[in-house]
Formats: structure tokens, C-alpha cells, sequence
């Protein structure tokens, strides 16, 4: 971007603008001001609006001058980024004045090149010969006016002649009634020439001046027009001719004083108009950039369709889930009740065998009673030796298989709740859908009614006025926004604590477990225990979940509030939706994996 800068600037300098600075971020205003003086030199603009320009001492009037002056040849540029211009303006305003003098350039036909100094004598000279033109074609017959500037002298003594002898002339020049007086004056003149008091002298002067704008030698013409003026001029009277005079430029005065206050009327009428008119063309960008956003407002509701059409798929993929997740629960509570049913058969079952050895022991306290010396009765007790010891290995393993059963019933009952609590953790989240879901669809109707109200036109008044509620509504959701983003932080923290928890208990329970196993009775019930815990720990953590992910939906209806205030952005927040409901489901297999 620096190199393209670099060659801006170059590119200036090489079609004759001289700039101080060597990058855009350094221009400043006076820069600007300069590089636009520069740039109307160029292009040809009149001498006399550069030096009027150059006079303001204001640099905002000036910049609004130069915005006058770049009005007609197509370049519109705003008074800020002249006032306080920023790389990206400057930027554009130094390509749009590039493409002007490159346009200039190619539609030159080899003219003469002038300076700016040499160009503003030349309009100085010919605004004051046009000025001079201007006021002998107002006050003076228009055959009268075809003669050089030496003669000047001559014709307004003729006609302050005229003035002194004519008193309607002369009240009409003191009122300064314009369009009168040189009716008057023609009038006066031809009823003269008529009398024949001034037709000698007007022809002969007549005849001098066409005598010399035709001879080859002017100045011999010259002296002898200025020998009989002379003469002419020591027969008048001098006092009179000073008085109407004096007459004639107190009307001159006055009529410029008119022409300067209508002239002064005429710019204050200009400058309103063109105020109108800026307004006009500013209020149609605003009506222009309205209709997009209404536009912008069909595309984003067009999208949160899609997104509701999504959500609505995932709540149908999610009801499946848990249906087949209820078809796991049923099975899995039929198996437990089948391994209940085995193990109380298995109780029964000892219970059976307990009285039979106990019947076995009262017939032996018998035989025992009456043994002797009989080796009948020492084999028997050898048998009854033999059987005890069998039944104590019986017994044995039947107490093992019992413990494996009450192990397998525990483990299935520990499985049962983790899954119950699944269910019930995947309840929560398509509850938080439907919610999310029943919000936009909200949101949608909302939108619909608010298009329909839409008003066709907008009054400037009422635009404005509404541009300031909106400012006001925005920063009032925005300190809502910025306290609600607070108390979710704080949320987060307490669940990162409740996590800790979740994980410190965990190793607890696994060092429970590597422990002696003499002990496994004791264990169980500590895992029991610490597993009812672990559920309540389970519950909090479930519970600030929920009250996230209602914080979250207030955050989404803040955010849907804001939108519906600004009519735009409505991309941003679907992302940010899209991406809220991927932090949740990431944040759920996160706790599942914990718990496992």
C-alpha cells in the first residue's frame, strides 16, 4: 500500500503539483488546499476564483469554496476528509484529480501555456475593459461607444452637457433609475440634434474618431482631436460641468451600492439553493441506503429460515436419540431384573443348603455323642471331614458368584443413572433448541409485521428524529449487553470451580479403588458414597448449564433487539447463533468425557 502511495504522489508531481510531504498518512489541510490551488491552475480555472480563494483566512470556508468549484466538473467530495483527511480519502481525492488532468491533457490542442501570474493580469485587464464596455453601453448610446479608451474623456463631458441642460436627466440620474436615464438621454439627444444645437459639433467629433480608428497614422489624427477639445473645453464652463459631474457620480455611486446588495441577494439565494439541493441529494443516498437495508433485512430473514429449517431437522435427529436411548433403558432394566430374579435364587438356594448343614451337624453332635472305638463311626467322620471341607469350598465359591452378582447389580444400577442422567442432560438441550428455535421464529414475525410497516416514503424530519431514538435505544442495549456479558463470565468461573471439583473427586474415588482389597467392602460403600456426590456435583453443574444457556438466549434476544434497532448486522448474529450452539454441544462432550 506504501508503494501505491509512493506512486500517487510521483504521478502528482509529474503533471507540475509540488507537495511537501512524502506519504498520504502526513497530509494535512493546508497540503489539500495547496494540492487543489495547484490542481485548478492546471486545469484553467479562472485566475480571479483562485485568489479568492486564497484570500479567505478560514480554512473550512475555503474548503467549501473548493467544494463549489469541484461541483461542476464532476468530482464530489466531502468537506471531512478535506477538514480532517485520512489516508483512504486522500487516496481517492489524489486518483480523481489524476484522472481530471490526464482527461485534461488529452482534449489540449496546442495552446499557449501561461503562467498563473501571466494569466491573472490578462483577466484583470479584460475585467476592466469589460467593466468600462458595460458602463458606456448602460449610460450611453450604443453608436457612441465604438471608439478607443483615449476619448473617453471627450464623451463624458458631452453627455454630462446634456445632464446640465436637461432637468429630466438629471432627476432621473439622482434617483438612479437605470433603465430610464438612457432612454432620456437618447431622447434629449436626438431632440438636439433636432434643434440643431449640437449637430455640428457631435458630427464633427463623430468624424474624427471613425477618421482615426481608420488612418494608418493615429497619432497626428490624435493631436488634432485633443487641439479642438482643448478649445472646446475653454469655452465651457467648468463649474457646471464639475457639478454634473459630481451629480453623475453620486448616481454611479448609488447604483453600484444597488448592484452590490442585489448581488449580495443573489449569492445568499444561490448558496440556499445549492444548500437545498446538497440536502436533497443527501437525503435521497439516505433513502437509497434505506431500501438496502430493507433488502439486506429480507436476505438475513431468508437465512434465519434456513437456520430454522436446520434446527427443526436437529430436534427430529434429537427425538430419535432419545427414543433409542429410552429402547436402552427398557433393556437395560430387563437384565437387572433378571440378575435380581438369579441372586435371590442363589440366596434361596444357600438358605436351603445353610439348614441342611445344620441338620448334618446335629446328626454328627449325635454320632459324636455316642462315637467310640468303632471304626465305622471314625469313617464316617472322615466322610463328614471330606464333606465339611467340600462345603467350604462350596460355599466359598457360591459367596464369590453372590459378590460378582451384587457387583454386576451395582454397576448395572451405576450405568442406569449415568444414562438416565444423559437423558435428561439431552432433555435440557433440546429444551434450549426449542427455546432458541421458538425465539427466532418470534424474531421472524416480528420482522414480517415490521416490514409491512414499513412507510413507503420517509419525511426528512421524522428520519432524523428516528435516527436519534435508535442512538439513544443503542447505547441503552448496550451498557444491558455489556452487564449481562459480566455475569456470564461470572457464571463460567463458578462452573471452572465446579469442574475442579468434578476432577479432584475422580482421583479420590481411583485412589478409593487402588487400595487394599481386604477392604472392597468398605470401598463400595465409599464409592457409593462418593458417587452420590459426584450426582449432586453432577446436578450444580447441570443446573449452571441451564442457567448458561438461559443467559445465552438473553444475550441472543439483547442481540436480536439491537439488530431490530440498526436493520443490519443480521449475518453476524446467525454466525454468532450458529457458533453458541457449537460451544454448547462442545462444552456437553467435554462434561460426558469428564464423567466417564
Amino acid at each position: 500500500m506504501e508503494d501505491q502511495d509512493q506512486m500517487l504522489l510521483k504521478s502528482l508531481q509529474l503533471q507540475g503539483i509540488q507537495i511537501q510531504t512524502q506519504s498520504l498518512p502526513q497530509l494535512t489541510c493546508e497540503d489539500l488546499i495547496s494540492i487543489f490551488l495547484q490542481f485548478f491552475q492546471l486545469s484553467g480555472t479562472q485566475a480571479f476564483e483562485i485568489s479568492s480563494i486564497k484570500s479567505i483566512k478560514s480554512s473550512f470556508r475555503r474548503v467549501g469554496k473548493i467544494q463549489e468549484m469541484l461541483y461542476p466538473i464532476g468530482i464530489r467530495i466531502d468537506i471531512q476528509s478535506i477538514v480532517n483527511p485520512n489516508p483512504q480519502e486522500s487516496r481517492k481525492i489524489i486518483v480523481s484529480l489524476l484522472s481530471k488532468l490526464s482527461q485534461s491533457n488529452k482534449k489540449e490542442t496546442g495552446a499557449k501555456h501561461l503562467t498563473f501570474e501571466e494569466r491573472l493580469q490578462e483577466e484583470k485587464a479584460n475585467y476592466r475593459t469589460n467593466q468600462i464596455q458595460n458602463f458606456f453601453q448602460e449610460w450611453v448610446n450604443p453608436s457612441l461607444c465604438a471608439f478607443p479608451e483615449v476619448e473617453q474623456r471627450f464623451l463624458r463631458l458631452h453627455v454630462l452637457n446634456i445632464i446640465k441642460k436637461e432637468p429630466l436627466i438629471k432627476q432621473v440620474a439622482n434617483k438612479g433609475v437605470r433603465k430610464y436615464l438612457y432612454h432620456s438621454i437618447v431622447r434629449v439627444m436626438d431632440h438636439h440634434l433636432q434643434k440643431k444645437e449640437v449637430d455640428q459639433p457631435l458630427q464633427e467629433r463623430l468624424q474624427l474618431i471613425k477618421k482615426m480608428r481608420r488612418s494608418d497614422d493615429p497619432e497626428a489624427v490624435l493631436s488634432q482631436f485633443k487641439g479642438q477639445f482643448q478649445a472646446e473645453a475653454e469655452k465651457n464652463d467648468w463649474e457646471d460641468i464639475q457639478k454634473g459631474n459630481r451629480q453623475l457620480k453620486r448616481a454611479i455611486k448609488q447604483l453600484k451600492e444597488e448592484d452590490k446588495e442585489e448581488e449580495q441577494a443573489r449569492k445568499q439565494k444561490e448558496d440556499e439553493n445549492q444548500g437545498l439541493f446538497n440536502l436533497e441529494i443527501q437525503f435521497q443516498e439516505e433513502v437509497k441506503e434505506i431500501q438496502q437495508e430493507i433488502q439486506d433485512t429480507q436476505e438475513a430473514k431468508s437465512e434465519i429460515n434456513a437456520l430454522l429449517e436446520d434446527i427443526q431437522t436437529k430436534l427430529i435427529e434429537q427425538q430419535k436419540n432419545y427414543d433409542k436411548l429410552q429402547k436402552k433403558r427398557q433393556k437395560l432394566e430387563d437384565i437387572n431384573q433378571k440378575q435380581q430374579d438369579i441372586y435371590s435364587q442363589l440366596q434361596s438356594d444357600n438358605k436351603d443348603k445353610q439348614q441342611e448343614l445344620e441338620s448334618a451337624h446335629s446328626i454328627l453332635q449325635q454320632i459324636e455323642s455316642k462315637k467310640g472305638n468303632d471304626p465305622e463311626i471314625q469313617q464316617l467322620e472322615q466322610e463328614i471331614e471330606n464333606i465339611r471341607i467340600e462345603w467350604e469350598k462350596e460355599k466359598i465359591l457360591q459367596q464369590n458368584d453372590a459378590d460378582e452378582l451384587a457387583q454386576q447389580v451395582q454397576d448395572r444400577k451405576l450405568k442406569l443413572e449415568q444414562i438416565q442422567d444423559k437423558m435428561r442432560r439431552l432433555q435440557e438441550e433440546n429444551q434450549m433448541i426449542r427455546n432458541q428455535g421458538r425465539v427466532n421464529l418470534e424474531y421472524k414475525e416480528k420482522l414480517l409485521v415490521d416490514l409491512q410497516n414499513q412507510p413507503k416514503e420517509i419525511a426528512r424530519n421524522q428520519y432524523i428524529k428516528k435516527i436519534v431514538d435508535l442512538k439513544n435505544q443503542l447505547e441503552k442495549q448496550k451498557t444491558e449487553y455489556l452487564k449481562q456479558a459480566k455475569e456470564l463470565s461470572q457464571l463460567e468461573d463458578s462452573l471452572q470451580f465446579q469442574d475442579n471439583m468434578i476432577n479432584r473427586y475422580c482421583i479420590e474415588i481411583e485412589n478409593l479403588i487402588n487400595q487394599d482389597p481386604k477392604k472392597s467392602e468398605t470401598v463400595v460403600k465409599q464409592i457409593q458414597k462418593q458417587y452420590q456426590d459426584y450426582k449432586i456435583v453432577y446436578k450444580q453443574c447441570a443446573e449452571l448449564m441451564r442457567n448458561i444457556g438461559e443467559k445465552r438466549i438473553q444475550i441472543y434476544d439483547t442481540e436480536l433487539k439491537m439488530e431490530d434497532i440498526l436493520l443490519k448486522g443480521y449475518k453476524k448474529n446467525v454466525e454468532k447463533l450458529r457458533q453458541d450452539l457449537t460451544d454448547i454441544q462442545a462444552e456437553n462432550k467435554n462434561l460426558e468425557k469428564q464423567k466417564r
